[in-house]
């Protein structure tokens, strides 16, 4: 027979259960719903888009930049400019970025770098992604190298 008065710990025990046993109800073993499973549907990706930004480009707060420092894979990363317009790197500290052209900063890097841990570092500056109106360029400075940049696709 069953009763009705239960203990506070047996009413806990019965939510318990019935919350297990929907939520393993859940598990079928069938796809279901209506999300399309066949990846061959799906059709083609759109194509990636960059913008080229100005050669005079300055870093702002919140860009992040593609550090390579070559022959030394700790140093080279992506950094993100903090809200105070610098970027912490190993080694160096903080350093400041923001009002430089990546070409400035490169030559900064190399002038740190080579100051006290490195004989004549090899360093390219890029532009990851930029928090301005212009976004998703990739820009690239070294300081063994001229400017390079890739043309705009069309």
């Amino acid at each position: 027979m069953i009763s009705f008065r239960r203990r506070p710990q047996d009413w806990f025990q019965l939510l318990l259960s019935i919350l297990i046993a929907v939520t393993v109800a859940g598990c079928a073993d069938t796809r279901g719903g209506p999300i399309p499973y066949n990846v061959g549907n799906f059709g083609v990706p759109d194509a990636p888009s960059a913008s080229v930004l100005p050669s005079d480009y300055k870093i702002a707060s919140m860009d992040t930049l593609a550090i390579k420092v070559y022959g030394v894979e700790d140093l080279s990363s992506e950094y993100t400019v903090d809200l105070m317009g610098n970027i912490s790197m190993p080694l160096i500290g903080d350093v400041p970025a923001a009002g430089r052209t990546p070409q400035q900063f490169d030559e900064l890097l190399t002038a740190k770098l080579g100051e006290k841990y490195l004989e004549n570092p090899d360093i390219t500056v890029a532009i990851k992604s930029s928090a301005g109106p212009k976004s998703g360029a990739v820009v690239v400075f070294s300081s063994a190298f001229p400017c390079q940049r890739s043309a705009p696709s069309t």
